[in-house]
């Protein structure tokens, strides 16, 4: 297989969502392979491989900045790269105001719904990390290749964790929720739904919605039962220990957190954005905006486990095989060949 040199951009700030978590991994499994060049915040340095050229640059500030143009313009030009591949809509704008001084073959990948995918319209190769967004894009130069993560080795079972780490009575069930505490995660929606389900609610993440969260959850008299309890190092051992996870979101790409939790076998109830409409048990998948129909689905997962178990057993098997590290980095590989032999 012929070796490369990919330049990968990505100009969101020192956050560490489903984004940053692909472009990280997507650089360190290809760097097995071809030479790589990762431009981003200086917060993913610590994150990528040795093995990675990692160019720390800020590009939080307007994508039509001339020093941010410049800045992306000289990294790209030192490192001389074959392929050069954009992370969402901002790196993609950047890339397709470069692309006039650049012989590299151009590929963006598409993260999340937006209305106006321009920027992609001229580059060489596209990719949507799910179907649904493809299907949104539109472009006859797009493919699908979803979000993967490495094979998750569920941690030895412990009793007593939700007691030790949390401090909870471990009497009832416990639910877990993974994300940034945003209004676009529905966590309103899901506090409202709380009342009369006998769990316990973790919600897991940090964010913006993180006052007005707690001012509803004490409105609501749920101070005993959800706990935000911010961000959190060790993501798989509580959704590993947990009984349920719920996905709330109004909208959604391809999450992470429903690719790991069906990696280690848990039953998901989520909302209907497209990812899950297309890979969950429908039993599972209720509308946004119905707090009423997502307390009933949440109550009837918890009080038959066993059925739900059932119900996954397919879709768990099918995401250990499809949704991996190894599959996304060998098809995004695929993409730069194909490139690469048809400029030859």
């Amino acid at each position: 297989m012929q070796s490369l040199r990919i330049a990968q951009v990505m100009a969101s700030g020192p956050v560490h969502g489903g984004l940053e978590k692909h472009f990280v991994e997507l650089c360190n499994g290809l760097s097995r392979q071809h030479e790589v060049l990762a431009i981003a915040h200086p917060a993913h340095g610590g994150e990528m491989s040795q093995r990675v050229n990692f160019q720390p640059l800020d590009l939080t500030s307007s994508r039509r900045s001339p020093m941010n143009i410049f800045r992306l313009h000289r990294a790209l030009k030192n490192f001389g790269p074959d392929v050069i591949h954009a992370h969402a809509n901002k790196a993609a704008s950047m890339l397709s105001t470069l692309s006039r001084f650049t012989s590299a073959r151009t590929v963006g990948t598409v993260h999340g719904f937006k209305s106006n995918n321009r920027s992609f319209a001229n580059f060489d190769a596209v990719i949507a990390v799910s179907p649904a967004i493809h299907e949104h894009l539109g472009l006859a130069q797009a493919r699908v290749i979803c979000n993967g993560i490495p094979l998750v080795e569920p941690p030895a079972h412990d009793p007593q964790y939700f007691r030790s780490q949390f401090g909870l009575s471990q009497e009832r069930p416990v639910v877990v929720s993974v994300g940034r505490l945003a209004a676009v995660k529905g966590y309103a929606g899901l506090i409202k739904a709380w009342p009369g389900v006998e769990a316990d609610l973790l919600i897991v993440g940090e964010g913006p919605e993180r006052e007005s969260l707690q001012g509803l959850i004490a409105q609501l008299e749920l101070k005993d039962r959800i706990h935000l309890v911010g961000y959190r190092e060790d993501v798989p051992a509580i959704m590993a220990h947990s009984d349920l996870v719920v996905i709330s979101s109004e909208r959604e790409g391809f999450p992470y957190v429903m690719v790991e939790a069906l990696h280690l076998e848990k039953p998901i109830v989520a909302t209907q954005f497209p990812g899950a409409n297309k890979l969950l048990p429908k039993p599972y998948v209720v509308p946004y905006g119905k707090p009423l129909q997502l307390r009933a689905v949440i109550q009837k997962t918890l009080t038959c486990r066993e059925q739900a178990a059932r119900d996954y057993q397919t879709t768990w098997l099918d995401a250990k095989q499809r949704f991996t590290v190894r599959s996304m980095v060998e098809q995004t590989d695929a993409v730069y060949s194909q490139l690469s032999r048809a400029a030859a």
